[in-house]
């Protein structure tokens, strides 16, 4: 949250309005050959919007804000890809905590949040990435077909609500028509 206040207060805020900015800058993708370039701030505000779906309007405050900054931290430590992050956990610990050892330099309070709404945070990205990945195959880019499939069994295993549940499994569906397991 900014903070109106004494000199001090607005060298936080500036410091901490620059870092938003410059995070959201970062790009996504380096290790793929992406026909559309998507940054951290337009895979943020689709991950918001998602959450903001996925939960029927009702996400709390810091939900939403953790949506938003979830990926800020990438500034600094880069876009890990997610395979690397589940091939190695010790590693994507590390990297976490870099991250948010970032935000806390940038004066950026990540929220607590209960273990469910982690969980609509994390469907709420994978669904991004299932969509980012169905639009590059839609215009033909085969280089998405292993994300676009390693998405699908990433969010089968994360616990919702079963209401947002049946929204993840319905998007999914719908997403997966068509979509083969491997170029032709």
């Amino acid at each position: 949250m900014l903070r109106m206040g004494g000199e001090k207060d607005k060298l936080n805020d500036w410091k901490k309005l620059i870092a938003y900015r410059r995070g959201m800058e970062v790009n996504r993708w380096h290790t793929r050959q992406p026909i559309f370039e998507e940054t951290v701030g337009n895979h943020t505000a689709n991950v918001a919007l998602l959450v903001h779906y996925l939960t029927d309007g009702e996400a709390s405050r810091e939900l939403l804000y953790a949506a938003l900054i979830h990926d800020i931290g990438e500034f600094y430590t880069g876009d890990l890809p997610a395979p690397v992050k589940h091939d190695s956990p010790e590693l994507a610990t590390r990297v976490h905590e870099l991250d948010y050892q970032y935000l806390d330099q940038q004066n950026i309070e990540a929220p607590m949040l209960a273990e469910t709404e982690k969980n609509l945070l994390r469907a709420a990205d994978i669904v991004d990435l299932l969509f980012v990945s169905r639009l590059e195959l839609q215009v033909g880019n085969d280089d998405f077909y292993e994300v676009f499939w390693r998405g699908v069994s990433y969010i089968a295993m994360v616990q919702l609500p079963a209401k947002a549940q049946a929204r993840v499994n319905k998007i999914v569906e719908a997403l997966s028509k068509g979509v083969k397991h491997g170029p032709t």
